[in-house]
């Protein structure tokens, strides 16, 4: 749905009144380099990844604030690591979303085959039943 222009999200994950996720739900969570849908620059955000979606916040554990962005897993078409560019994209029909691992060693978290392989579980439990699953393969 947009609204002034801005796509309007309402991360499922979090409890109808607001408030934290709970723990139980989340896959991974961590500092990541977001792709502008907008500029293409990237953006560092605080990535959260559920069974059900994945959410963007400016700031870390910021779960009170909309997100910056939302990713309904269940409409990822395909998902694809490419290790020569370093970087990790989620497609739907609407949009892909292009990830990066951190610049620096002072935002850690998990690496991007980490969240491929979380992405992949939420695929087996049939967040993704429909969605290709792939690595591309570094052949120089």
């Amino acid at each position: 749905r947009q609204e002034g222009g801005r796509a309007r999200c309402r991360p499922a994950a979090l409890p109808a009144a607001g408030g934290l996720p709970m723990a139980s739900d989340i896959l991974a969570e961590g500092w990541l380099r977001k792709q502008s849908r907008h500029r293409g620059v990237f953006r560092l955000r605080w990535a959260v990844l559920t069974a059900r979606e994945w959410l963007f916040f400016r700031e870390a554990r910021a779960y009170l604030e909309p997100p910056t962005e939302q990713v309904l897993l269940s409409e990822a078409v395909a998902v694809r690591l490419d290790p020569g560019a370093g970087t990790l994209a989620v497609a739907t029909r609407a949009r892909t979303v292009v990830i990066a691992a951190p610049a620096d060693d002072a935002s850690p978290g998990p690496s991007l085959l980490a969240w491929l392989e979380r992405i992949d579980s939420a695929r087996a439990a049939g967040a993704l039943s429909a969605a290709a699953v792939s690595v591309l393969h570094d052949d120089a």
